[in-house]
């Protein structure tokens, strides 16, 4: 009877789990102290690549007790550290709203890589069910584990009656003189006065910050790491599969066929309009450049998104004949996709009509250039129709990093300044306080432009450049903040303004 209720318990114990390693907590506790010294009191700049590459450097020093996953199991995952590398770089070499994006998407990749790397993922990072693993099995790993780094650390140092008889004298000791110091600082005047030039010497706000952000950096750092090999947290989950095809192939031909002859019926008016459209815009619509370039892209979106849809949904949830789509659903898809096609062209034509009457802004440069990408997105969604082997969660992926890649290496910034220096050229029109209020080397390449056109440069444009200088000078400029593009705009305009 005995051993029966000691079996029964044992299995009823949960099993302890194992200590987190001298090397995962050393490594944590190094990048903590980055942490804490490149991020306060700096702005954005060298220090978010730094990051970047601690955070790679952390992962390939724990890739052993971290990493289920290696390279010949998930290449294109590890390939994806190569754009995530490339765009954490513009944060030092560029000054660009791209930036914001490019922040987003190296973040996103790198949620990727752990979820699936770590072998906690249920579904493969190209099904939908992996965004579910994204909040159960990688952010809800940094939230049980933000302790992890403080609880480990302090029973490693102080673990065993001896070392804790020290932790306890320590914490009696800071205990005692919270209450010693205030009593002699009341009580001498001298006290009191050599006792505050040590705080304010000591800075012990900063202080506090700098503990706080290693606490931080080091908890966020170790806390997925140390559980990644650990069940889950939030219990256990099963895969999400989408096995059942509901809808018959005639119920969704007819649908798409009535969607179709309104989008046919709708590009023959737009055909109409490809071939005069600045005369059209005012006659016709009774439109802006302005609002008829917005209503335009706006428009493609919505329309894109739709037709995206509905496509993705008949490839899932249709009933398939011997495994494959019925043809004329496969005509129907590609109707879709030609709809999107004359879309991106009316968008297009209606992107150039406004930029030929106003110049080129980043806003309008960057709605452009996506045109691309959504070209290149229909492209792959084409492909799909016709080959089951295309993964489109993969290529979308693939190709939105390449397009993040190539923005940045072309700067949208530098790109207007010098799509408005041309038009300038041509019309002798330009808005010299916008060109004055761009960032990093766009700004630079405007001092070079005013230099050489003096006439340009009046009263109004040298207030514009005295201002953006304060502000640029105003801000903090330690190391960790460092951008080169910045600092190349800000020698320049000193230089302009000296003239």
């Amino acid at each position: 009877m005995t051993d029966d209720m000691a079996s029964s318990k044992a299995q009823i114990e949960k099993p302890k789990r194992p200590r987190t390693s001298p090397r995962m907590l050393i490594s944590a506790a190094v990048f903590g102290a980055a942490f804490a010294l490149i991020f306060v009191n700096q702005a954005l700049g060298l220090n978010l690549t730094i990051l970047i590459l601690l955070i790679y450097a952390y992962a390939a020093l724990n890739s052993k007790p971290a990493m289920a996953r290696r390279y010949r199991d998930e290449k294109l995952l590890y390939l994806f550290t190569v754009p995530a590398v490339l765009l954490s770089l513009t944060f030092f070499l560029t000054d660009s709203c791209v930036n914001i994006f490019n922040f987003l998407a190296i973040f996103a990749v790198m949620i990727t890589q752990y979820t699936v790397l770590s072998g906690n993922a249920l579904n493969r990072w190209d099904e939908s069910g992996f965004i579910l693993d994204v909040f159960f099995s990688a952010i809800n790993r940094f939230l049980f584990g933000s302790l992890r780094f403080v609880g480990d650390g302090v029973t490693t140092l102080f673990g065993g009656k001896k070392k804790a008889g020290m932790l306890a004298g320590i914490a009696a000791g800071l205990a005692l003189l919270m209450i010693v110091v205030p009593l002699l600082v009341s009580a001498d005047a001298y006290v009191s006065l050599a006792v505050g030039n040590l705080i304010d010497s000591l800075a012990l706000g900063d202080i506090f910050l700098y503990v706080l952000m290693f606490l931080i950096g080091a908890s966020l750092i170790m806390a997925p790491f140390s559980t990644a090999s650990e069940p889950e947290a939030t219990g256990p989950r099963r895969a999400v599969h989408f096995s059942r095809r509901p809808i018959q192939p005639v119920t969704a031909g007819i649908a798409l066929l009535m969607v179709s002859v309104v989008y046919g019926l709708f590009a023959v008016v737009q055909f109409g309009y490809f071939f005069v459209p600045r005369e059209t815009i005012a006659s016709v619509l009774g439109l802006t450049s302005s609002a008829y370039a917005v209503r335009g892209f706006g428009e493609m979106m919505t329309v894109t998104c739709l037709n995206f849809g509905l496509i993705i949904l008949g490839l899932c949830f249709v009933q398939q004949k011997n495994g494959k789509t019925p043809p004329y659903l496969k005509a129907l898809y590609v109707l879709l996709i030609a709809f999107n096609f004359v879309m991106l062209a009316s968008a297009h034509l209606r992107m150039e009509c406004y930029i030929s009457a106003y110049g080129a802004s980043v806003a309008r440069f960057l709605a452009h250039s996506f045109m691309l990408l959504l070209a290149a997105l229909n492209a792959m969604m084409l492909a799909r129709i016709f080959s089951d082997k295309v993964k489109l969660v993969r290529l979308f992926a693939s190709a939105a990093l390449i397009y993040l890649c190539a923005l940045s290496a072309v700067n949208p910034e530098r790109a207007v300044a010098k799509e408005n220096f041309a038009r300038y050229e041509r019309t002798g029109k330009i808005d010299t306080a916008y060109m004055l209020a761009l960032p990093g080397d766009a700004l630079a390449e405007t001092c070079d432009f005013l230099e050489a056109h003096p006439a340009v440069f009046d009263g109004e444009a040298r207030s514009a450049a005295l201002s953006r200088l304060e502000e640029m000078e105003g801000r903090y400029t330690g190391w960790p903040s460092l951008n080169l593009a910045e600092e190349r705009a800000k020698e320049k305009l000193k230089a302009l303004l000296s003239h």
